[in-house]
């Protein structure tokens, strides 16, 4: 009987997160079905030129995650370092300033590099490949240090011992062959799903059609049926994603074993540590020091910056706040319901950001709802997969004894939890709250969709400014949002070192 009304709380918690990606397919299913849109419902096969820049779309994708996949093999490599010799909180907050640093400030550390290389088409073309691998290599990096993590090191040490460098990269490619599917997958949904970056450099991809689509119909449902293909490979990928991978084994017990798994590690490990930290460090590095150059930043910009911190730290903090509730639900409600919110995680992290905003757009829109409603709701939905994928692996690895103790003294668990729970969960708390703020700093689809009228943010201002041809002041911005991204990162870099210092049970 408990266990059930721990599984209707978790509902009650769990069920509004599905609504964006229930209420998408139905309205685009509604258009398209309809009886007076059959006319307008023949536009959803693609034709041509659809079709090529679909195709298109799927090559640069395609190639940003075979890049990707070779950055996180660096980074996964790195890890497995001591920490005297790469320190974790360095390492941790260069993965995840990379993450939440945002294309269009990864647009920018390139331009600043090769200025000229985008006049042809080939140059845009492996320009576009190169910012969307270094923008989601972290997340490469995640699947291959998972995999990593749950071998044992021993395996390890007698192929280094063995077999010699090539024999070791032979080794370590066969354990990591499901792992850098599982990571090529993700990222290319992620990458497909980008329109900003293809857009600024010159290139025409789907979803950059997706964009254009969605400021000329008046209808947002036949946007949302236009969609299709980016809904399509999401659900594809989630698929992959969530029958293939098993999370659970790759996390809590081997957690600790993420950092300085070798004592004595190969030559090739250690370039592959630091070839991990240039590529994850360079796209600051170069707007720091291009900015140092420039005039500062004007007064008119201190608005946009106000707005992305307040609606940063609003939407991280209640994302944290709603993922411990899921996760609690979850983990009292037994391993099924913990094995099924993992199973929709996928799902939910590979949403298209422009689903996402033209649905919560579409709202309507109450007198008492505050205008800037709809873009905190947006924020709040998109940075919470994120949130909740650290908090309920950090709560279903809890040891047993913690369970136990709150049995057998029989205190009711919203008394217990504070102090039987969240001292472990303090961490990756934090963690979760720095990630989803920088990730919200850096949203520029959902931002476009529901800003209300007459507010800016700074990644909003800058994508504005690069239409103007304002250079400069780009750069001044961009490097403004990369000091505050790399901030948090810090934060949530010391939080993952605190998580994964700290004693398993």
């Amino acid at each position: 009987m408990r266990q059930a009304r721990w599984w209707g709380a978790l509902a009650l918690c769990f069920v509004p997160v599905l609504l964006p990606l229930a209420g998408s397919l139905s309205e685009a299913a509604a258009f398209a079905w309809s009886a007076d849109s059959l006319a307008g419902g023949a536009r959803l096969l693609p034709d041509t030129r659809q079709a090529k820049l679909l195709l298109d779309g799927i090559g640069l994708s395609i190639a940003a995650a075979l890049v990707a996949s070779c950055i996180g093999f660096a980074v996964a490599a790195a890890c497995m370092l001591p920490a005297g010799r790469l320190p974790r909180t360095v390492l941790a907050a260069a993965a995840l300033g990379s993450l939440c640093l945002g294309s269009v400030v990864h647009l920018m550390a390139w331009r600043i590099w090769m200025p000229d290389a985008a006049s042809a088409a080939s140059g845009a073309w492996s320009a576009g490949a190169w910012i969307l691998a270094s923008r989601y290599a972290p997340v490469a990096a995640l699947f291959l240090v998972a995999a990593l993590a749950s071998c044992d090191r021993s395996e390890f040490e007698t192929a280094s011992t063995s077999a010699g460098p090539l024999g070791l990269l032979r080794f370590v490619c066969r354990r990591l062959r499901t792992a850098w599917l599982h990571a090529v997958v993700a990222v290319a949904a992620l990458a497909f799903a980008e329109a900003e970056v293809p857009g600024l450099l010159g290139l025409h991809t789907y979803a950059e059609e997706f964009l254009g689509q969605v400021a000329i119909e008046s209808s947002s449902a036949a946007s949302m049926a236009f969609g299709w293909p980016m809904v399509a490979i999401a659900l594809l990928a989630a698929l992959v994603l969530a029958w293939g991978l098993r999370l659970g084994r790759a996390t809590g017990a081997t957690a600790g074993n993420w950092f300085g798994a070798w004592a004595r590690p190969p030559a090739a490990m250690r370039m592959a540590a630091g070839t991990a930290c240039l590529l994850l460090a360079w796209p600051v590095l170069t707007l720091c020091a291009q900015a140092a150059r420039l005039p500062a930043l004007p007064s008119s910009a201190a608005p946009a910056l106000a707005t992305s911190l307040a609606v940063a730290a609003l939407a991280a903090a209640l994302a944290v706040a709603w993922a411990l509730a899921i996760a609690e639900c979850a983990v009292r409600a037994g391993p099924p319901a913990v094995r099924g919110v993992l199973a929709a995680l996928p799902l939910l992290l590979l949403w298209p950001s422009a689903m996402l905003g033209l649905w919560i757009a579409g709202w309507p829109h109450p007198a008492w709802l505050p205008a800037w409603g709809p873009m905190i709701a947006a924020h709040l939905l998109r940075v919470l997969p994120a949130a909740l994928l650290i908090v309920l692996l950090a709560r279903a690895s809890s040891p047993p004894a913690e369970q136990e103790q709150e049995q057998v003294t029989g205190i009711p668990w919203h008394r217990g939890w504070p102090r039987l729970h969240w001292p472990r969960l303090r961490a990756p708390a934090l963690a979760a709250f720095a990630l989803g703020a920088g990730l919200s700093c850096s949203e520029l689809t959902v931002t476009v969709l529901t800003v209300p009228p007459g507010t800016e943010t700074i990644v909003l201002r800058m994508y504005n400014l690069l239409h103007y041809g304002d250079r400069q002041a780009v750069i001044v911005l961009a490097a403004l949002q990369a000091a505050l991204v790399c901030a948090l990162a810090l934060l949530g870099g010391l939080a993952v070192f605190r998580t994964a210092r700290s004693p398993r049970g």
